[in-house]
């Protein structure tokens, strides 16, 4: 009888300490950190996946305006060089134009790639003038943006600011 009861006991004993090793926390799978997998939007699935995805868009005018950008990377770039030495804080620009590109209500947006701390120019063509949004971070929830106007016949500068902000350059 008492073997039956110190058997009862150790049983006892083995399930409890059994059970306390199932839930014991080195049992547990480590916590794993989430990223957010950030796709590119299809207008930029030509950029090189460091670069930014830059955007303009047209918000308001008198009349479309034609532009051109020097500066841009990826694979839409014409065989024509372009040159130009803005102000600070941007840097020497060279490379090949992008576009023409006609901007108005109908057409408003355009997509473009950008190496990260490059800068830019958009070259105006036309005689009137637009307001447009531009962003290196076309491609992310709540992009940092500043809003332009533009004039026919002109140039403006811009620079990626060490990463995908985009600054304009006085």
């Amino acid at each position: 009888m008492k073997k039956i009861q110190i058997l009862r006991i150790v049983c006892f004993f083995l399930l409890s300490f059994n059970y306390a090793c199932e839930k014991a926390d080195f049992q547990k799978p480590p916590l794993q950190e989430v990223y957010a997998v950030t796709l590119r939007t299809e207008d930029c699935t030509d950029c090189p996946i460091d670069d930014c995805c830059c955007g303009i868009q047209w918000l308001s005018g008198n009349q479309s305006l034609t532009i051109q950008f020097c500066g841009t990377s990826g694979s839409r770039l014409s065989n024509e060089t372009c040159e130009a030495t803005p102000p600070s804080p941007c840097s020497q620009i060279s490379g090949y134009l992008f576009g023409p590109v006609n901007l108005n209500s109908i057409t408003p947006k355009q997509a473009f790639c950008m190496n990260p701390g490059d800068s830019f120019v958009i070259y105006v063509g036309g005689n009137g003038f637009a307001s447009f949004r531009i962003t290196c971070q076309d491609d992310m929830s709540n992009p940092q943006s500043i809003t332009v106007t533009l004039t026919g016949g002109n140039r403006y500068y811009f620079d990626t600011n060490g990463g995908c902000d985009v600054v304009e350059c006085n």
